[in-house]
């Protein structure tokens, strides 16, 4: 099957949360509401680009998506569970470009981000963090992976990548950035 606007594809590991921890032989939920977004899987495996795509991601992608892609919600008309509205059926999605941050085409790929999507590493001072995923954008202003940014309030947004807490974040929202090898912010 193949869409021509949305991208098909299901989620990660085939759950729609990650709300599932483990110390030492225990298994244990972190969260067991459907609506808290921290959970909610952001992982897609796609298996089919839009027929109309022409850009960068392939059939066979893994991608990092919005939060609401896989999110279970209640219904505002009685509190009915209701599943997204990019669900198609059971474990098939309609992705929208849009709503893609980041993707690699296979395991071994790095992960490139979508527009002006960047992903950043928290140094622990607030507003401050390291490019980890840049993009083209950046990049063309000399902007590289490993420099220290400071982006404005409330712009940064969480995500889990391979296993590190990293900040989703626009790029037109960072504002200083030091370069590693001067050393000073600009």
């Amino acid at each position: 099957m193949r869409s021509p606007h949305g991208f098909v594809a299901s989620p990660s590991d085939g759950k729609l949360y990650k709300n599932m921890r483990k110390a030492g032989n225990t298994e244990f939920a972190i969260s067991t509401s459907m609506e808290d977004a921290k959970t909610v899987n952001r992982e897609a495996l796609i298996s089919a680009v839009p027929s109309r795509y022409t850009g960068p991601i392939k059939d066979g992608a893994t991608a990092i998506v919005h939060h609401n892609v896989f999110r279970k919600f209640y219904a505002s008309n009685g509190g009915k569970e209701t599943f997204s509205t990019d669900m198609f059926d059971e474990n098939t999605y309609l992705i929208a470009p849009n709503a893609i941050y980041a993707y690699k085409n296979s395991n071994n790929d790095p992960w490139k981000t979508v527009n002006k999507w960047c992903f950043v590493r928290p140094t622990g001072e607030m507003l401050h963090g390291e490019i980890v995923i840049s993009n083209e954008m950046l990049e063309k202003n000399g902007v590289i992976e490993g420099d220290e940014v400071i982006f404005i309030p409330d712009s940064e947004y969480e995500f889990t990548i391979d296993e590190e807490v990293l900040y989703r974040i626009n790029s037109e929202d960072i504002c200083l950035v030091k370069k590693r090898q001067q050393g000073t912010f600009e």
